[in-house]
């Protein structure tokens, strides 16, 4: 594998008419596998009786837009490096070697190297490290570490703090949203962080683990605190949103995710949106682009009042 292969792959997914989410799909697992050839290859340079300690006693564990498997074709990389306490010195020395493997492949890689504990501690004092633990599947190593990560940050982070967890992830997104654009109908909007963007769908979902610990929208339609319509909604949304997410990395050849005006017109243009009576093209594919960001804001909006009231309702019965 390399990323020029599996970039490729994607493009010719897209070019084919391939669903959004499937390419991201496709990405997640493909960027998962080649990490996980990166770090073999990193483990060659250590003794069998090293490389056997680490995989006794590590884990390498995908953790926020990688962990939940939605992946761009120039996304970065979100990876935790978890390990016991025994090997501190050991996995100090592999993850200085490992990172300059991730970033000559090409990866631009976000990480940290904590041990269970230390990890829910850090998530204590910094909202983007506890939003990004929402999201965790175990790629390579110790299977139990994972689940272990899993049930101290929910217990330690989550649930003994939930309002602060909840405002933490508020807090945040408003600032991206100022950073980006606080209105739905931005001229040229950021697909991911812009009102209504991917980032607000992100939001509802780290609002929903916190009460519910899932975010996956058909199950919480299933426990009824979506509606049907509303979740269907949602994923029509991230569909839409995604599939254009990857055009604009795919087209710019870096992690491009604002929709400019220039890149509007292209993409109407490769669409084939055709002009009806007192509508261009171009406007045409904006509407729908803004039908399914005010959907997605107004949704997010609606759910996270309810549980922000909720947590604080349950914040004041523990007392």
């Amino acid at each position: 594998l390399t990323l020029e292969s599996i970039r490729g792959r994607a493009k010719k997914l897209f070019d084919e008419g391939a669903k959004g989410l499937q390419i991201a799909s496709f990405l997640s697992e493909a960027m998962d596998k080649y990490s996980i050839e990166i770090l073999q290859e990193t483990l060659g340079s250590f003794t069998e009786q090293e490389r056997q300690e680490l995989e006794q006693n590590s884990a390498m564990i995908a953790i926020g837009g990688s962990g939940r498997g939605e992946v761009s074709p120039y996304s970065d990389s979100d990876l935790i490096f978890i390990f016991q306490p025994r090997i501190a010195s050991l996995i100090r020395r592999f993850s200085k070697r490992i990172v300059p493997d991730f970033w000559d492949a090409g990866i631009k890689l976000g990480h940290r190297v904590h041990t269970v504990r230390d990890a829910a501690a850090s998530a204590i004092v910094d909202p983007h490290l506890a939003s990004s633990l929402v999201h965790i599947r175990s790629l390579w190593g110790n299977e139990s570490l994972a689940p272990q990560l899993e049930a101290q940050f929910y217990r330690r982070v989550v649930r003994s703090r939930l309002r602060v967890f909840i405002n933490d992830c508020i807090a945040g997104r408003e600032e991206e949203r100022r950073t980006h654009g606080a209105t739905s109908q931005q001229l040229e909007p950021d697909v991911k962080k812009s009102l209504g963007g991917l980032r607000d769908v992100h939001l509802l979902q780290w609002v929903a683990f916190a009460h519910y610990q899932t975010s996956d929208i058909d199950s919480l339609r299933r426990k009824n605190v979506l509606t049907t319509d509303d979740a269907a909604r949602l994923k029509r949304g991230v569909e839409f949103l995604t599939r254009v997410r990857i055009d604009l990395h795919l087209h710019a050849g870096n992690a491009n995710d604002t929709l400019s005006k220039d890149e509007q017109l292209r993409i109407t243009e490769a669409r084939d949106i055709a002009q009806v009576e007192g509508q261009r093209p171009v406007e045409r594919f904006m509407q729908e682009y803004f039908s399914h960001s005010m959907a997605i804001a107004e949704i997010t909006g609606r759910f996270v009042r309810r549980h922000r009231r909720r947590s604080v309702s349950s914040t004041l019965k523990r007392l």
